[in-house]
């Protein structure tokens, strides 16, 4: 769709209207590649958990609100890395982030 819309715009008589929505669709593109890049950043595997009760937050901050426990043993499964932090979800599907001191990925 993107490579056709260009092709008019080029093709055609450039008028204010089409460099317009030329800008708008560099934009939207730029925020595609954003997206992609984001998403190479997830990962799959699985995790132990080696803290004795380890603390899983809704963010990959430390100011972040807890959101539940875990305990040392318990195998879950790595979704994302993010600057020392794992998102990771338990076996019955919720979903929280823990420090990656709190566990060892297998």
């Amino acid at each position: 769709g993107m490579i056709f819309f260009f092709l008019a715009v080029f093709f055609r008589v450039i008028r204010r209207d089409s460099i317009v929505i030329g800008i708008l669709a560099l934009i939207l593109a730029s925020g595609n590649l954003y997206f992609v890049s984001y998403k190479s950043r997830e990962t799959s595997g699985m995790a132990i958990i080696t803290g004795e009760e380890t603390e899983s937050y809704y963010g990959p901050f430390d100011s972040a609100t807890a959101f539940f426990k875990l305990h040392r043993g318990m195998t879950v499964e790595v979704i994302q890395k993010s600057q020392g932090w794992y998102k990771i979800r338990r076996g019955d599907g919720k979903v929280g982030w823990v420090k990656s001191g709190e566990l060892e990925v297998i």
